[in-house]
């Protein structure tokens, strides 16, 4: 039985990339795990999650006399976040985490496959909505996701390259949807983005960025007028690599006007 399980590794390791370990692949996960936002209890979190339609509800405001409309995504306080963020603490406080982007030129433009996110709302204080892209260049022979885990990422020796380019991309439920601000229960014109997270799809949503190179690369998912004001990927300074979230006022946070 043991010479057989030994085969059976063997012939299994055979069949994929060269660059993957046993280690990355026992970091693999069976199933995505579920997000704050579907927990049964009623929370802060996640009431302004309709659960039964799978739609974040559009919310309205005011900024600087100026109307806004915004979703409610992750919640960064003690409750949510204890022992990290306590009565004091300023937005300097808030996670950063890395989305690792595999490319053949270092940049967004020669990206390859879809991103890998180092971590999920079920990693506790270690998730953040607000990701760091960090460029993985492509091994020989690479093709379209093969690294699907972080653990394969690092694993495979690549050199990685960090940009400083930050993102509002929240992860949430598997097939969940924005509502329409201005036309209530319908979608927004938003498409979700899909990453990986230990070798499973994750969905995602992409807002503010810190880099117009960002928010070029990811305009495709405004599936109608991706200049249009209201529904654009606004480049924001909000964050920066070394001194972590500035500021997440109204306007920074899921903003559409």
């Amino acid at each position: 039985m043991k010479l057989t399980g030994s085969i059976f590794l063997t012939l299994a390791l055979a069949a994929v990339a060269p660059w993957t370990s046993v280690h990355a692949l026992l970091d693999c996960l069976d199933e995505a795990p579920a997000t704050v936002y579907e927990a049964t209890d009623m929370s802060p979190q996640n009431m302004d999650y309709d659960a039964a339609n799978k739609m974040f509800i559009a919310h309205s405001g005011w900024y600087n006399d100026q109307l806004v409309h915004y979703y409610k995504f992750r919640i960064f306080a003690p409750g949510t976040y204890s022992g990290l963020i306590a009565p004091g603490s300023t937005a300097a406080d808030v996670p950063l985490q890395k989305m690792y982007v595999v490319t053949t030129d270092g940049t967004l433009t020669g990206s390859v496959g879809s991103p890998v996110i180092q971590y999920h709302t079920a990693d506790g204080n270690s998730y953040s909505d607000f990701m760091e892209i960090v460029f993985v260049d492509a091994p020989a022979g690479y093709a379209a996701d093969s690294f699907k885990s972080e653990a394969d990422v690092l694993d495979s020796g690549a050199t990685l390259t960090e940009s400083g380019i930050i993102l509002n991309i929240p992860v949430v439920p598997t097939g969940s949807t924005l509502e329409h601000p201005h036309d209530k229960g319908t979608m927004a014109p938003i498409d979700p983005t899909i990453v990986w997270y230990r070798c499973q799809p994750i969905t995602t949503y992409i807002f503010e960025v810190t880099d117009q190179s960002a928010a070029d690369y990811f305009a495709d998912t405004r599936t109608e007028d991706p200049t249009d004001f209201a529904f654009a990927i606004p480049v924001v300074n909000f964050a920066s690599k070394d001194g972590g979230v500035r500021a997440i006022p109204l306007r920074h946070v899921n903003q559409f006007s």
